[in-house]
């Protein structure tokens, strides 16, 4: 998938509830979004339940294979060791929406990211979703392995990819916030962090503008 022309496209993903959907194309070349599939962009602080209905729907149904990916939340813990996640914690609240197939993904290494093993549910997964956090621990886990490619093909193969906050910014072009230092800074000074999943071509994405009065950063990326 080629990311390399110019930035052309703000997109505000970033109402206290935003939802808005982004759906792929028939046709075989499309601007900015996927060919097929879809994406489910949400600014954060989700509470609609329609937007679960919406992603489920997309998905296929409560059947449907779903992988949920909580790195944003973190890949270390303050002392600098890998942060574990449980993963009847992170499925729960998409198994009390009657799901029946729900695996969580997530590794601090990417390495392990890189591997077979590690992809193998993916593999067979018609929607994946990103939790919020910090979209740097995602690029830190995932850019450039092979779990990088497996969320393009989910997309590929007609099926959907969503997120809210963190997991909204990482599926634009451009990363915004990615610096480590925090999320007050907007462009990222390391350029390991300039780069999202490009789910969303030619954009940049930015969460919470209304709830936390961010209107005016996106300046600079503009």
């Amino acid at each position: 998938m080629d990311c390399r022309k110019p930035l052309s496209l703000i997109i505000l993903a970033a109402l206290l509830l935003a939802s808005p959907l982004v759906r792929g194309q028939s046709a075989p070349e499309t601007e900015y979004g996927p060919v097929k599939g879809s994406l489910v962009i949400v600014g954060g602080n989700l509470r609609d339940p329609a937007i679960y209905d919406r992603f489920i729907e997309l998905a296929g149904g409560k059947d449907a294979k779903l992988i949920v990916v909580p790195t944003a939340g973190g890949n270390k813990t303050s002392d600098g060791q890998p942060r574990l996640y449980k993963e009847e914690e992170i499925i729960a609240p998409w198994i009390k929406r009657g799901l029946t197939n729900v695996k969580m993904l997530h590794t601090h290494d990417p390495k392990i990211a890189d591997t077979e093993e590690f992809v193998k549910d993916l593999r067979a997964a018609a929607a994946v979703w990103f939790n919020g956090g910090r979209q740097w621990n995602i690029v830190d886990s995932y850019a450039g392995t092979l779990t990088y490619t497996e969320f393009h093909k989910v997309l590929e193969r007609g099926g959907v990819i969503g997120g809210t906050s963190a997991g909204a910014t990482i599926q634009g072009d451009y990363l915004v916030r990615g610096a480590v230092a925090g999320p007050d800074i907007v462009m990222a000074p390391e350029p390991n962090h300039q780069k999202a999943f490009c789910f969303l071509r030619r954009t940049a994405i930015d969460q919470h503008i209304n709830a936390r009065s961010r209107w005016d950063d996106l300046v600079p990326v503009i």
